[in-house]
């Protein structure tokens, strides 16, 4: 490996999953591995190559020479938003994070969990979601570069369903970390995925990770507000190549809405550790 090897992914997008897996390669190839943080960056000079470095916000204000030096090799995963604010919903209303228990001035003085807590069901809280900490990893995905020659990009849904690998070697081969020991790093691949090892194993605090959960969970209304937050982002990830799916969808009724809130008490127990 000659490269830095470049995680770049966001909130709810995979992240602790892609950490999981690339920290172990690290370790297994005896390869730096360091995390990138946005209020930081990092200088050209503390580069050491190789390294693998996971950027968990995909945010490169202090250190955009990553994206342009001719020795870094990016993988950037992205996920259909409407998931994403399904996730950071049920996530964010356990989860420890150290920002989610700060008081807030706009919440009344309120923590951003306890404000997202004190809403009355799931539709309130995704609508919550849509305007506040989801809505910036939506406008993160859509701001970001796409095209770059020197980056793979991938979506989550793809990602979780490769049980042959064959996007997972396009991606270990594009960050140049085949060329050492790939059968390790295929085994880390299938040992720390859910369609893999991982999958087989009792695994605690996971929501669910599975694709288009926003299928059964929005409706008209979400949708709607969805369309005058973020327009296009949709078509231009992706996701649809119209905005016809928003036709498609039901209403919120009152029966619905407390069907679904047993539904989701049942289900989330405890915070996601693998989305």
């Amino acid at each position: 490996m000659n490269h830095l090897a470049i995680i770049a992914t966001h909130h709810k997008t995979g992240t602790v999953w892609m950490n999981r897996i690339f920290r172990r390669i690290a370790k297994a190839l005896g390869v730096r591995f360091a995390a990138v943080r946005a209020s930081i960056g990092l200088s050209p000079e503390s580069a050491i190559v190789p390294s693998i470095l996971f950027n968990d916000h995909s945010n490169f204000v202090k250190c955009g020479w990553l994206l342009e030096d001719p020795r870094c090799r990016i993988f950037h995963v992205i996920r259909d938003p409407r998931d994403v604010i399904l996730s950071a919903a049920h996530y964010h209303r356990t989860a420890g994070e150290s920002w989610l228990h700060k008081r807030k001035s706009a919440f009344r003085g309120l923590s951003y969990q306890e404000q997202l807590n004190g809403l009355p069901d799931d539709q309130s809280r995704y609508l919550f979601e849509m305007r506040n900490s989801a809505g910036r990893v939506i406008t993160d995905m859509r701001q970001w570069r796409y095209g770059m020659p020197n980056t793979i990009e991938c979506k989550y849904e793809d990602l979780i369903i490769d049980i042959e690998l064959e996007l997972f070697d396009k991606v270990l081969r594009h960050l140049g970390l085949l060329s050492d020991d790939p059968e390790t790093c295929y085994a880390i691949v299938r040992n720390n995925s859910l369609f893999g090892e991982l999958g087989k194993k009792e695994v605690r605090h996971v929501h669910s990770g599975q694709a288009r959960q926003w299928q059964r969970l929005f409706n008209s209304e979400l949708a709607v507000e969805f369309l005058a937050l973020f327009g296009d982002v949709l078509i231009r990830l992706g996701y649809e190549s119209d905005d016809s799916w928003v036709t498609r969808l039901p209403p919120w009724s009152e029966q619905d809405r407390a069907v679904e809130d047993i539904r989701i008490g049942q289900i989330n127990t405890a915070n996601s550790s693998f989305e």
